[in-house]
C-alpha cells in the first residue's frame, strides 16, 4: 500500500513539472497560423509549378482580419527554386563536412549528403519575404538585434537575416552553421541579376512559426516588400496573427468553420489547439500513472487480506491446540487481554513520540486505533507464536492442564483437526 502512495505521489510531481510555457515555446510564435492544408501535412513545396493547389488565399486573410479582436499580423512568403548561392563564390566554413570531390554536404544518419542545387553554379535556398509583425517573433542569436535597424538595411535589398538550425532545447547547432554575421554572399535571381548581399543577422530557426517546416542549408529572409519585387507576390504561404485574449476561443470557431466550410483546402493552428494537446499530453500520463497506482494498491490490499485471513485460520488453530491440552476459553481470554495490553501500550508510546500531540489525541480511541492496535497483536502473535507459548505456559504454571478429562480433549482435538 505504501508503494502505491509514494507512486501515486511521484506520478502527480512529474506530471505538475510539465511546464506548458516552454511547450508552447517550441510550436507557437503567434496566436493563429493560417495557410494551405498542405502545409501543416509537411507537403508545401514552394515551389512554382506547385502555387495554385498549395499556397494561401488573400479572402482567408481578409476574412480573418475582419473580426472582432483581431489585433495585428504578418505574411510570409517563400520560394525554394527561384533564388539560388553562387557556388563559386561560397568559401564552405570549416565546419561543415565535404565530400571526396570537395563539395558541400551535410550529414545524414553518419553519411555525407551534397547539399542540393538549384543549376550547375548555384545551391538551392529557401528564400522568404516576411512583413513587420514576423521580425518581432525571431530570436537573434549573433548580429544585428535592433529591429528597426533590421527592417531599415533589409529594405535595401542588400542584407539578409540567416536561420541556423537549434536542437531540441533551442540551443543552436554550431556545426551546421554554414555563415555567420558580417559574411557575403552572391544570390543569383532568375531574372539573370546576380546580387552581393550581407548577412545582417543570424537569428533561431523557428521550424513551426517562420519556415516552411522542412529543414534548409540556406534558409534566407529578407522584407515582405523586398521578396514581392525579387519574385512574386503569388509565393504566399502563410498568415500568423494576434488576438484579444477574450476573443481567442471565438476567433478559434469562426477560424474552424471557415476553413471546414468556406475554403476546405485551407486550415489552420492556433495557441488554444496546442494548449490542449498539452492537457492532453499531460492527462494521458496522469491516467497511465493512476492505472499502475490502482493495480499496486490493489495488489497491496489482497496480499493485506490474504494475510489477515492466514493469521486468523493460525490462530484458530493454536486456540484449538490450547484448548485440547486443557486450557479454558477463559483463560485463554485472559492470556489475549495480557498481550493486546501489552502491545497497546507499545503502540502509544511509539504514536506518541512520532506523532503530534494533538493528532494523537484526535484520533486516540476510535475504532481506527482499535483496529491498529488488532491488527498489531495479530501479526506480533503471527510473527512469534506469542499466543501458543503464553497460553501453553500460563496452563502449566497454574496446573489448568487435565488428562483425564478424555472426553473433553477428544471433543478438542477434533475441532483442532477440523480446522
Amino acid at each position: 500500500m505504501s508503494l502505491a502512495i509514494v507512486l501515486l505521489n511521484s506520478i502527480f510531481t512529474f506530471t505538475n513539472a510539465f511546464d506548458m510555457d516552454k511547450y508552447l515555446a517550441n510550436f507557437v510564435s503567434s496566436d493563429f497560423v493560417i495557410a494551405n492544408a498542405k502545409y501543416f501535412n509537411s507537403e508545401y513545396s514552394a515551389r512554382k509549378e506547385d502555387l495554385q493547389e498549395s499556397n494561401l488565399t488573400e479572402s482567408f486573410i481578409e476574412a480573418c482580419e475582419e473580426q472582432e479582436g483581431f489585433e495585428k499580423g504578418g505574411r510570409i512568403y517563400a520560394a525554394t527554386d527561384q533564388v539560388g548561392v553562387k557556388i563559386s563564390d561560397y568559401k564552405i566554413p570549416k565546419n561543415m563536412p565535404v565530400n571526396e570531390n570537395g563539395e558541400l554536404c551535410w550529414m545524414w544518419n553518419g553519411e555525407k549528403i551534397p547539399v542540393t542545387k538549384l543549376n550547375e553554379e548555384n545551391y538551392q535556398t529557401m528564400y522568404y519575404g516576411v512583413d513587420d509583425f514576423l521580425f518581432e517573433k525571431m530570436e537573434v542569436y549573433e548580429g544585428e538585434k535592433d529591429l528597426d535597424v533590421i527592417k531599415e538595411k533589409l529594405a535595401t535589398g542588400n542584407y539578409l537575416i540567416y536561420a541556423v538550425s537549434t536542437d531540441d532545447n533551442g540551443m543552436v547547432r554550431k556545426e551546421d552553421m554554414v555563415h555567420h554575421a558580417g559574411d557575403k554572399v552572391t544570390l543569383s535571381f532568375p531574372n539573370g541579376e546576380e546580387r552581393e548581399v550581407e548577412i545582417l543577422s543570424v537569428i533561431k530557426e523557428n521550424y513551426y512559426g517562420l519556415s516552411t517546416r522542412y529543414s534548409v542549408i540556406f534558409p534566407y529572409y529578407t522584407t515582405a516588400e523586398v521578396f514581392r519585387k525579387d519574385l512574386s507576390e503569388d509565393y504566399l504561404m502563410s498568415y500568423s496573427f494576434d488576438v484579444r485574449d477574450d476573443r481567442e476561443e471565438a476567433i478559434q470557431q469562426f477560424v474552424k468553420n471557415y476553413s471546414e466550410k468556406t475554403e476546405p483546402t485551407m486550415n489552420y493552428e492556433s495557441k488554444l489547439k496546442w494548449s490542449n494537446e498539452f492537457e492532453s499530453l499531460k492527462g494521458m500520463f496522469t491516467i497511465i500513472g493512476c492505472f499502475l497506482t490502482f493495480v499496486v494498491a490493489v495488489i497491496g490490499i489482497l496480499n493485506f487480506i490474504n494475510a489477515i485471513l492466514t493469521s486468523i485460520v493460525t490462530r484458530l488453530r493454536e486456540l484449538a491446540m490450547l484448548e485440547s491440552i486443557g486450557m479454558t476459553k477463559k483463560q485463554i481470554n485472559k492470556d489475549a487481554d495480557i498481550g493486546r495490553n501489552l502491545l497497546r501500550r507499545i503502540y502509544d508510546d511509539i504514536f506518541s513520540a512520532h506523532r503530534d500531540v494533538n493528532v494523537r489525541d484526535n484520533i486516540a480511541g476510535t475504532d481506527l486505533t482499535d483496529l491498529v492496535y488488532e491488527i498489531s497483536v495479530c501479526n506480533l502473535a503471527n510473527a512469534c507464536d506469542f499466543s501458543v507459548f503464553t497460553g501453553a505456559w500460563m496452563a502449566s504454571s497454574k496446573g489448568c492442564i487435565s488428562f483425564s478429562g478424555k472426553e473433553k480433549h477428544d471433543r478438542a482435538a477434533e475441532k483442532c483437526r477440523l480446522i
